[in-house]
């Protein structure tokens, strides 16, 4: 059975040893075209706002880091990229169990997954299906 692909995936996460981690899971995949990586929330977004971000298809967001956390990423993103920010899927990926947290996740739009860490194979399919599902696919 062949599983849907993603074309450009963003990995934003504050931790080496999660980001080396999730890149190998990614690659033996095969889920995934291209992988981009940010320790800094602030550097997506740059990324993100230089780039043709419509070509992102989703975002792997870390919700705890340091200096921006993942929600602000979220509210400075939908502000400086607006309707083109809307067609990305983000998902957030996270160590909190906090209701909180996933409560305030919900309440942005392009939210449409809240996964507890560990990343595997099985989320990025799930991941890609989600992404197909939105494009109308």
């Amino acid at each position: 059975m062949t599983h849907p692909r993603l074309d450009t995936v963003i990995l934003i996460d504050d931790e080496k040893i999660d980001q080396r981690i999730y890149k190998n899971i990614i690659d033996r995949s095969k889920v995934v075209r291209r992988l981009v990586q940010f320790l800094s929330p602030l550097e997506a977004l740059e990324f993100l706002v230089n780039e043709d971000c419509s070509r992102v298809e989703a975002i792997f967001l870390d919700i705890n880091m340091p200096k921006m956390n993942g929600f602000e990423f979220l509210e400075e993103a939908q502000k400086r990229l607006g309707e083109n920010f809307t067609q990305t899927v983000v998902i957030m990926l996270t160590t909190s169990f906090s209701p909180k947290d996933r409560e305030t996740a919900d309440s942005f739009y392009v939210v449409k997954k809240y996964i507890n860490k560990p990343l595997t194979e099985k989320h990025l399919i799930e991941v890609a299906a989600i992404v197909q599902r939105e494009k109308g696919h």
